[in-house]
């Protein structure tokens, strides 16, 4: 048969069809005698019946974390139509199955490794056999994972710091620093690190880090560190060690620099008085004033403190001679309070010497022919009168044989100077005094002066060359008779009353007016007395045109009668050229400053 197996068993002949075959089969078969045969077909029908659905075993593979669909593998002799049953679900991932044997499986997180199920087939008849699946999940490589921390440690401490990382793989791990920390300096490699701040810092800092498995990396981890701050102790800056020099009788300023990491308030003081002289400190700036007469290293030790911590320092201070000094002597001994008075003003002279000249005075206790000779007195005279401020201006050019009567006001804590000049006798015989430069000259020439509020004076007084020959009373080389004293005040040749402006009043003797001063009571010896500004001295000019009238209060002021309304002044006024309103300067409530451009009022 061509659809099934025949087999004789004994007188029998068995037929087995095909599995699952129905239909018509047919046998052929013969008989023999031994000597003749015949031959006879039979046919076959195998009825049909149903068959139970077929289960094949399958395999399924997928990757860690990843889904994978596919059909149940069942059929059906009849090609019926199959349901599926589950008999056991897999342990190690979800399974959906479908009615037409589509099935979807996802592994669980993280999982790797075997899994499998189990299932029946089913046609409307009958149920097949039990089915499997086995399924192949393969490891996937995972990033390693590297904690967020933060840290704690003290300013200028150190830190040791291991960080906690992990692969789900089981794979080894390497760390790499993604960025530096800002305020500090990380060393050592993952996951130990050692952090350490810099010097003096405290806040906060971090840096980023990330691990590695040799394929992928992590993402990255901060990592914070909190540095709590401890007290430092403030410090001078090492550039106080190079000093400037200083001169002696003049004082030493400087601005201290010192430091301190916490930004504490600061104080300053002076753990040990130099020896030759005294210091001073207001706030940042020091101020020492050597001793009269002393040079060389002076040493001061100071201290600066944040009220907690200190740190010192010794500045050693070079002390020298100018290199053009003007010597004076004058005699302190019966002084009294007088005595640091005067000291106090050859310093603040000093001062203002040092950063505007070439030179400086110098306090010397014996007198030479190469400097000056002067005393403290309480009166002043008729002699060549002048502000300090003149006095300072005019030494360079002075005979070094002129002496000096030195005249202090003190007044609620101040000293006002006002300085007397003469010249020795024996030295008048033998001396042309021209006194170029002295300031009894004509600040400006006629052309330079102004003639409208919008002039400026671009020369000071102390500044323009003055020639005032034949000022003073000229030697006429005649001995000196006995009983003369021995200094001749320096004397103007002329009085104010023979300038030629001046007009003497008839009702009132010895009573004059003068435009831009007014009427005036004059002695005949320079002094006069003005109603508006009392007392006054005058010296004047040669050309007998102009005058220099001194006022306790307004200084020095110069007027001429080409100048109507107009004076030069030196002293309280300020320095250059000065208008009034009025008719004269003691009736004029304010006064315009040409210099400063301003209008002042006078008290």
């Amino acid at each position: 048969p061509k659809n099934g197996l025949a087999l004789k068993q004994g007188e029998k002949w068995l037929f087995f069809p095909d599995a699952n075959y129905n239909g018509k089969d047919t046998l052929r078969f013969s008989v023999s005698d031994g000597t003749l045969q015949s031959e006879a077909l039979i046919t076959l029908q195998i009825e049909a019946v149903n068959d139970a659905p077929i289960a094949s075993d399958s395999i399924i593979k997928t990757e860690e974390g990843t889904s994978v669909q596919f059909e149940l593998d069942a059929t059906d002799p009849e090609n019926d139509s199959i349901t599926y049953r589950l008999t056991s679900a897999p342990k190690h991932g979800d399974l959906i199955i479908k009615k037409d044997g589509n099935c979807n499986y996802t592994p669980f997180e993280n999982y790797n490794g075997k899994d499998s199920f189990s299932y029946r087939a089913s046609d409307k008849n009958a149920e097949g056999n039990l089915g499997s699946v086995n399924i192949e999940v393969s490891p996937k490589n995972e990033a390693p994972q590297v904690m967020d921390a933060t840290f704690a440690l003290e300013e200028d401490g150190k830190l040791p710091i291991k960080l906690i990382a992990s692969d789900p793989d089981g794979d080894s791990i390497t760390f790499s620093i993604v960025a530096q920390p800002k305020n500090g300096t990380l060393t050592g490699s993952g996951p130990s690190y050692q952090y350490t701040p810099k010097s003096n810092y405290h806040g906060t800092d971090s840096f980023m880090v990330s691990a590695s498995d040799g394929k992928l990396k992590s993402k990255a981890a901060k990592i914070s560190l909190n540095i709590t701050g401890k007290n430092d102790a403030p410090s001078f800056v090492s550039s106080l060690k190079a000093l400037s020099v200083g001169y002696r009788e003049t004082p030493y300023r400087m601005q201290l620099e010192v430091t301190d990491p916490d930004n504490d308030n600061l104080t300053i003081e002076i753990k040990d008085q130099p020896k030759q002289g005294r210091c001073f400190i207001n706030g940042i700036e020091l101020l020492y004033l050597p001793d009269p007469g002393f040079t060389g290293m002076e040493n001061i030790k100071l201290v600066v403190s944040d009220g907690d911590l200190s740190g010192n320092t010794v500045l050693s201070l070079p002390i020298q001679e100018h290199a053009n000094p003007i010597g004076i002597v004058v005699n302190l001994e019966n002084a009294g309070e007088k005595e640091q008075a005067f000291v106090n003003m050859v310093y603040e002279v000093n001062e203002q010497l040092k950063n505007s000249a070439n030179h400086i005075l110098r306090m010397d206790q014996e007198k030479t022919s190469k400097n000056f000779q002067g005393s403290i007195n309480d009166q002043l005279n008729s002699a060549n009168l002048m502000t300090l401020e003149q006095w300072k201006d005019q030494l360079p050019n002075l005979n070094p044989e002129t002496s000096f009567s030195f005249h202090p006001k003190m007044e609620n804590g101040t000293t006002s100077w006002t300085v007397s000049s003469f010249l020795d006798d024996k030295s008048s015989t033998d001396t042309d005094l021209t006194n170029n430069d002295s300031y009894t000259k004509n600040p400006l020439p006629n052309e330079q002066q102004p003639q409208d509020p919008s002039f400026r004076d671009n020369q000071s007084g102390t500044n323009t060359e003055l020639d005032n020959k034949d000022s003073y009373t000229e030697n006429n080389n005649k001995p000196q008779e006995s009983g003369t004293e021995n200094k001749k005040a320096v004397r103007t040749v002329l009085d104010i009353s023979e300038v030629s402006t001046v007009e003497a009043l008839e009702s009132a003797p010895n009573w004059y007016t003068m435009p831009g001063l007014g009427s005036f009571f004059s002695t005949g010896n320079g002094w006069i007395y003005q109603p508006e500004m009392g007392w006054c001295f005058t010296q004047v000019c040669p050309d007998g045109c102009s005058t220099w009238i001194f006022n306790e209060t307004l200084g020095w002021m110069w007027m001429s009668d080409q100048l109507e309304n107009m004076t030069y002044s030196f002293g309280q006024l300020g320095t250059g050229w000065i208008f009034f309103p009025e008719a004269s300067i003691g009736k004029s409530e304010v006064i315009y400053n040409y210099t400063n451009n301003t209008w002042i009022k006078l008290i």
